[in-house]
């Protein structure tokens, strides 16, 4: 049986490596139980090794299951998510404490990772391949996955497939340079944008491109600190359709850390790219929209979901299908569809 530690108080226990190339996933999960059954037998089957997982005040069972694991190393905590920056804070200490060393793969309960040949190659074998190479990270596409059912009608249960569940996915992402500095290494060069959070949620940014979505981000920028005084309300600050990039997979290190949720310290990225396949859209959205807009935990005071729930107040019923939708069969229709690479 997997050991609960209080992540407030304690000091963090050591934890054996089962093997030297030990691949360690790193999680942030509250009211996860619908998806963590599925995300920890996904994840045993690709070949991480042992799980770091903090609970934040979970209601739903996600403690009573996770401490069922003995795979799992649970943190519990009742510090405030948005205090961390998002749970930041949190998963950069157990990567001080527990990544050095390994390969890392920093994931929410809701993301899958898949990368070229990962039904037959195994995650360590993956990330052995990437270091010959001299790379020491991964970037990867978020992947928004959707089923051709409205949201409350596909009936998911914890265990299933999510892949059964939510098979399609949107087929005409554009990547475009970043509008960054050429010194500034720690971004990925390339951003997708596209996808089906931008196309029913951020339609008037549906097809911009990078020099529009960085003016949006410069507004945003200098009107936040107006909103950290209470000057203006949150809900009235511009924001950009969510970054369809991240950086989950990496060797852990002394000074290796998550800058934001979607990128870490410079490191050498590998040519081979990946997706995180990102089952956001289940049964239980509306609820989690809504949790989302009262608490005022995430980003911009949760300023993104309250933009799923103005889309949902209009019509409930919607599907996420449209002609460029594409249906996920392996890894090989992500690479057909131009949105994974080999090296």
């Amino acid at each position: 049986m997997g050991s609960a530690v209080n992540f407030d108080v304690e000091q963090l226990p050591p934890v054996a490596a089962r093997e030297p190339a030990e691949v360690r996933l790193f999680c942030v999960a509250y009211n996860e139980a619908l998806r963590l059954p599925a995300f920890l037998d996904y994840y045993r089957r690709l070949g991480v090794g042992r799980f770091f997982i903090i609970d934040n005040k979970s209601t739903d069972g996600t403690a009573e299951l996770l401490a069922a694991q003995d795979d799992v190393q649970t943190f519990r905590t009742t510090q405030s998510f948005a205090a961390a920056r998002s749970g930041i804070d949190w998963t950069n200490r157990l990567l001080a404490h527990y990544g050095a060393g390994h390969w890392c793969l920093v994931a929410d309960a809701d993301e899958l990772l898949a990368y070229p040949d990962c039904e037959t190659v195994r995650l360590p074998d993956f990330c052995a391949a990437l270091e010959r190479t001299g790379a020491r990270a991964m970037q990867v596409l978020l992947l928004d996955m959707y089923s051709d059912k409205p949201m409350a009608d596909i009936g998911y249960r914890a265990g299933q497939n999510l892949l059964q569940a939510c098979p399609y996915f949107d087929g005409d992402y554009r990547f475009v340079p970043r509008l960054v500095p050429p010194w500034n290494r720690a971004y990925p060069p390339l951003e997708p944008l596209g996808g089906p959070r931008t196309r029913l949620f951020f339609p008037k940014q549906y097809g911009l491109g990078a020099v529009p979505r960085a003016g949006i981000k410069l507004v945003y920028r200098m009107v936040k600190p107006c909103v950290n005084r209470g000057w203006l309300n949150p809900r009235y600050l511009p924001t950009a359709a969510p970054q369809m990039f991240k950086t989950p997979l990496f060797k852990g290190g002394k000074g290796v850390q998550l800058i934001t949720n979607h990128r870490t310290v410079p490191l050498p990225l590998a040519k081979t790219t990946g997706a995180l396949l990102h089952f956001k859209y289940l049964d239980d959205f509306a609820a989690k929209v809504a949790a989302a807009v009262s608490g005022g935990q995430f980003f911009g005071g949760s300023i993104e979901y309250r933009c799923y729930d103005k889309r949902l107040r209009r019509n409930p019923q919607f599907t996420f299908m449209y002609p460029g939708s594409k249906r996920y069969d392996n890894s090989a229709s992500l690479i057909a569809a131009g949105l994974i690479r080999r090296a």
